[in-house]
């Protein structure tokens, strides 16, 4: 008998079964009684399937196994290694667990014995101090001062010179007289260190006191010899002339990325160094008329409370350049406006001083270390700090005049000057400052300086040719303004100025100038109309942009 055992029907073939008769018979072990005469194969149904790893070993013969598809017998493994490692794994971690409770429990009780300990000796010692106390207040409870006293007088009347002298004489021979005769050596040469002391005082006061009589006497006697030397120093007037530059704060916007913004912020403050420009005004040449967002500004520092995006990123940036290395990190905390700033050529200014520079003025700031009253220490730049000869509040931006080193001074000294102290007095540039103005028009009205601008200037292609003005003729002024258009020029900013009521720009003028004629380009960018026009204007112009040279700053590479 053969079974096929794949599929969902199971196959039997009969060779040798006999019909059934009747009645009930009893039929042999493995064989299946069927009652047909024939001898053909059978299909029997059966939705039951075996498979060769359930088949016991006796079952499992070439004639139940399919020869034209043949599977491999795999013998599963047994559980008995696998469980024998679980258990030891687990008899690992469990003693771990365990030493790691005792370590805890012995911690533990090391620590309460520890405190037991601290205590015992706390008690110990608090009952000597009690013990030592009970001593000293009964020895001062039996002392009686009137019968001291009254021992020491009769000893002092009993003794003879005699006596005086042989007790000398035995504590000569003794030891501690030794020590007396130290006693009395030092307490003699600490004498004498005083009085030295107080000699060396008084011989300061003295000098002192010469040097203020010789300086009183000199400056009554000839003061037309200070002025002499302060006209020799000072330049030859003492007037101060500057010059001023409007930008649009509209021109980031034509930069395609925060790269190219900050670099373009950079050049713009390189040509106000270059071109020694005392004030650079940040103007909003679009008005309302702008999509952008406004945001939140100092008002301290600019006098407005809000402002364009770009108009204060432009600022901002040049702030950042215009202020010393060194006091940077104090007034400009990290912002995304100064991301990319490391990309920026330094300006190099002259008041950007280093550690070994040496100059009559420096930049500093307020710092919260302590001094006397009246006085404050300053952060100059300087390996340690100096003191000022005014009480400041800390993190305010200031400008010193250092003072001279007296010989076995450690201290370094200055006192505080307005910023404009070192261009008036020297004549070097000192750098420029940074204003915002909402419109066109507040470029004129809100001028720092009083009186406003005696001069303005505006340039464009459409004004008069910077050629025809002679030179010189430009310098009887004193604070002069240079005013530059954005991409669309000033008369876009004029139109988006509701408060001006001009139709032509060059009415707000008094000269409207072509800086650039016969151009080669379509359009002149104002970083480069900046360079342009501040070049051709600058033989116009005469003492405006001239400053003295009449001290020089030394360098610590110079001898």
């Amino acid at each position: 008998m053969r079974a096929d055992t794949q599929g969902y029907s199971s196959r039997i073939v009969c060779s040798d079964i006999n019909t059934p008769k009747k009645g009930t018979m009893r039929q042999p072990e493995g064989q299946i009684n069927l009652y047909y005469s024939h001898r053909n194969p059978i299909d029997l149904p059966s939705s039951f399937t075996f498979s060769i790893y359930e088949l016991p070993p006796s079952v499992l013969n070439e004639d139940l196994i399919d020869k034209k598809n043949p599977i491999n017998y795999v013998e599963v493994p047994s559980n008995e290694t696998s469980i024998e490692k679980q258990a030891a794994r687990l008899i690992v971690i469990r003693r771990r667990k365990m030493k790691k409770h005792q370590l805890k429990k012995l911690r533990k009780r090391m620590k309460y014995e520890w405190a037991k300990v601290r205590q015992r000796r706390e008690l110990k010692k608090e009952k000597i101090f009690q013990a030592k106390l009970i001593a000293q207040i009964k020895d001062a409870e039996a002392f009686d001062a009137a019968a001291y006293v009254a021992n020491i007088l009769q000893k002092a009347q009993n003794v003879t010179p005699k006596q005086l002298l042989k007790e000398k004489q035995q504590t000569e021979t003794m030891g501690p007289v030794t020590n007396t005769k130290k006693n009395k050596d030092e307490s003699e040469i600490l004498k004498q260190l005083r009085i030295k002391r107080k000699k060396l005082k008084q011989e300061k006061l003295l000098e002192r006191l010469k040097k203020t009589k010789i300086d009183s006497e000199n400056n009554e006697s000839a003061p037309d010899k200070t002025n002499k030397t302060e006209e020799e120093i000072t330049p030859a007037s003492k007037k101060l002339h500057t010059l001023s530059i409007a930008v649009p704060g509209s021109i980031l916007d034509n930069a395609q990325s925060q790269e190219l913004r900050t670099y373009l912020a950079g050049q713009i403050a390189r040509a106000a160094c270059v071109f020694e420009i005392d004030e650079v005004i940040v103007y909003d040449d679009l008005g309302d008329t702008g999509s952008e967002e406004k945001v939140q500004v100092d008002e301290e520092v600019y006098g407005i409370k809000t402002a364009r995006r770009c108009c204060a990123q432009l600022a901002r940036i040049l702030q950042y350049q215009e202020c010393p290395q060194y006091l940077r990190k104090y007034f400009f905390p990290f912002h995304h406006d100064l991301n990319y700033v490391g990309l920026l050529n330094p300006l190099d200014a002259p008041h950007h001083l280093r550690q070994t520079d040496e100059f009559a003025f420096r930049e500093g700031i307020v710092t919260n270390l302590p001094s006397k009253p009246g006085q404050s220490s300053v952060n100059v730049g300087l390996y340690k700090d100096i003191t000022v000869d005014k009480a400041l509040t800390p993190g305010i931006r200031v400008t010193v005049k250092m003072q001279p080193n007296n010989k076995g001074t450690k201290k370094i000294r200055g006192t505080v000057v307005a910023p404009t102290a070192p261009r008036t007095e020297t004549g070097i540039y000192w750098g420029y400052n940074v204003r915002l103005a909402l419109t066109l028009g507040n470029v004129f009205c809100q001028s720092p300086y009083p009186g406003g601008y005696d001069l303005t200037i505006g340039t464009s292609d459409k004004g008069r040719n910077v050629d025809e003005l002679p030179a010189q003729s430009l310098s009887d002024c004193s604070h002069a303004l240079v005013v530059f258009g954005g991409l669309s020029g000033l008369e876009a900013a004029l139109e988006n100025d509701e408060k001006l009521m001009v139709d032509d720009p060059s009415f707000l003028f008094d000269h409207y100038l072509n800086t650039c004629p016969n151009q080669g380009s379509r359009t002149i960018r104002t970083e480069e109309a900046i360079l342009i026009s501040m070049a051709a204007l600058r033989s116009k112009l005469g003492t405006v942009s001239e400053q003295g040279n009449f001290t020089k700053i030394k360098h610590g590479n110079e001898k």
